[in-house]
């Protein structure tokens, strides 16, 4: 089988990562890629399988996204809703954290703030600036502790996780009806996801879904997420 049919998400990324694009077995939402690429300028999509630029995520039909906005204990919430606080992906089974407070101003006694930076720390804390800062243990600690939403499994999410909220060929690239606010400064959200030949890298996605490979102390925002099918 072509593990292009998956309609993995940020595929670049995931061969940057070392990660095999069928590594993770859960469905997911089409990524809205219309274009085929050789390697290095668009092409017409190939019609021969034997092509070698045959079987492109522009020629599959994903799953259409779904999403549902959540409340307490994970109770479903009309699209019409004004007020939710966790954000269901009815295709991956994916729960998010929605953030709030888009003021412009970092408030960490609120790990829901959207301006929040965050470094990561390898190894839980072994590899750190200063106590002083908040990182991403700090982050999950807060969420986890309260039991924000009714859980307390809230975990970073994958590269590939994290990527499965960018739409591809459309603008906006997250869908802004459900997961406002988005914070609009160019700095990536952090995956869990670390880098395969060198454990004190971990990958960063921006919102447009090209990534980056950070170092241990790197200021990222975060999204965290919890489940999955």
């Amino acid at each position: 089988m072509n593990c292009l049919k998956l309609k993995s998400i940020s595929f670049a990324c995931l061969l940057a990562a070392g990660l095999p694009v069928c590594a993770e077995a859960m469905q997911w939402p089409d990524t809205a890629q219309e274009l085929c690429y050789d390697n290095t300028k668009e092409i017409p999509c190939p019609t021969d399988e034997n092509s070698p630029f045959y079987g492109q995520d522009a020629q599959y039909q994903g799953t259409a996204r779904s999403y549902t906005k959540l409340g307490q204990g994970g109770v479903e919430l009309p699209d019409d809703a004004t007020e939710w606080i966790m954000v269901r992906d009815n295709v991956t089974g994916l729960i998010w954290e929605m953030k709030n407070n888009d003021d412009g101003n970092q408030d960490y006694s609120n790990p829901h703030d959207v301006d929040n930076y965050y470094h990561w720390c390898y190894n839980e804390k072994e590899y750190c600036l200063t106590d002083d800062y908040n990182d991403q243990e700090d982050f999950l600690a807060a969420l986890n502790n309260q039991s924000f939403g009714g859980y307390n499994d809230w975990r970073i999410p994958t590269l590939n996780e994290l990527s499965s909220l960018i739409y591809a060929g459309k603008y906006p690239t997250v869908d802004w009806s459900y997961f406002l606010p988005i914070n609009e400064y160019y700095n990536p959200y952090l995956s869990s996801t670390v880098q395969s030949y060198n454990q004190y890298y971990t990958w960063s996605v921006f919102q447009d879904g090209s990534c980056i490979v950070d170092y241990y102390y790197s200021e990222r925002y975060i999204r965290a997420v919890r489940g999955g099918k």
